[in-house]
């Protein structure tokens, strides 16, 4: 028994697998026909256009993911298919294609967003955060808040993600919600804005792992010293990932130029790890940490930090002043 995948069938063997009896042959041949050779992304459609009905679901999403690859006006049916037979395997893709499908494509994504069921709501919302265009910030704005808590959050975090700052007061009442998801969520957005009505709820945010380094990194990039103690709380903490633990310490440094955070930021960068190296001098370029400069040079100079990495550190920073 062979331990190694299978190859990916030639195009020729996709086409004829299209209506294979095995459900495996059919998958591959969903994935393989989105790389149609050039000439021959008809022959690939029509394949694709079997596929894309597959009583598997998973076959219907490979299809669909393909079809986003060879985008044409004949696959605008299948979008409309996959959202009235909503699955969660397939609705995903079927936005995915429909965001490839330029005009047509689009107007089945606003649809999508005033649909009936709740998941096909949420997908859209993301569709858009994904692949915006244009009129889908304000159309974000006119169906926001969502009747269910979860899929508000989602469009929230799309509003902010596209920048649109017409939402502000409509998310700053959202970041009062009762519902813990969504006020992260409206919180995160009025940052992305520039809006400091976020700032208590990034503060909250703070206590939660997933959401820990990212409400750290917004807290700095805002100014926003108030913060230092509850974030020096969590840079305390046992047990935080590199990642996050490289965060808080440069937020630390960033905001109050905190000596005992500084250092250990140092010895992220000088650490035996390469993933503690890492995430310490990406959150350096980040917060455009200049005072770690000596830090970045040490780490180069015992050849623990890559002369390359080091060298871009101080070119995007070094020349530049500290926000």
């Amino acid at each position: 028994m062979s331990l190694l995948p299978p190859l990916p069938p030639t195009f020729e063997a996709a086409l004829r697998d299209v209506n294979a009896k095995g459900g495996q042959f059919r998958l591959a041949a969903a994935v393989a026909l989105g790389d149609a050779p050039q000439g021959r992304e008809d022959e690939a459609r029509a394949g694709l256009l079997v596929l894309a009905r597959d009583a598997d679901p998973r076959i219907r999403a490979a299809a669909l993911r393909s079809a986003a690859r060879l985008p044409h006006r004949c696959l605008v049916p299948l979008v409309d298919e996959a959202l009235d037979r909503v699955h969660p395997l397939t609705l995903d893709a079927a936005l995915e294609l429909a965001a490839a499908l330029d005009v047509e494509g689009r107007s089945r994504i606003l649809a999508a967003l005033r649909s009936a069921h709740r998941d096909v709501r949420f997908a859209a919302a993301r569709a858009i955060a994904l692949s915006p265009f244009e009129g889908a910030g304000r159309a974000l704005l006119d169906a926001f808040p969502d009747d269910d808590a979860e899929t508000s959050a989602q469009i929230a975090r799309a509003l902010g993600d596209l920048r649109v700052h017409e939402a502000a007061d409509a998310l700053a009442r959202a970041a009062s919600s009762a519902h813990r998801v969504l006020r992260s969520a409206a919180s995160f957005a009025l940052a992305d804005l520039g809006d400091l009505r976020g700032v208590p709820g990034l503060v909250a945010a703070l206590d939660d792992r997933e959401t820990l380094g990212d409400a750290a990194l917004l807290l700095a990039k805002l100014e926003r010293r108030e913060a230092c103690a509850a974030i020096e709380a969590q840079a305390n903490r046992l047990f935080l990932p590199p990642l996050e633990r490289a965060i808080v310490l440069g937020a630390l440094v960033r905001l109050a130029g905190h000596a005992d955070a500084e250092r250990k930021l140092a010895r992220m960068l000088r650490s035996l790890l390469p993933t503690r190296r890492a995430v310490a001098a990406h959150v350096v370029v980040e917060l455009e940490l200049r005072t770690m400069l000596p830090a970045v040079r040490d780490a180069k100079e015992r050849g623990r930090l890559p002369r390359e990495i080091a060298e871009h550190i101080e070119d995007r920073i070094g020349g530049g002043s500290q926000v």
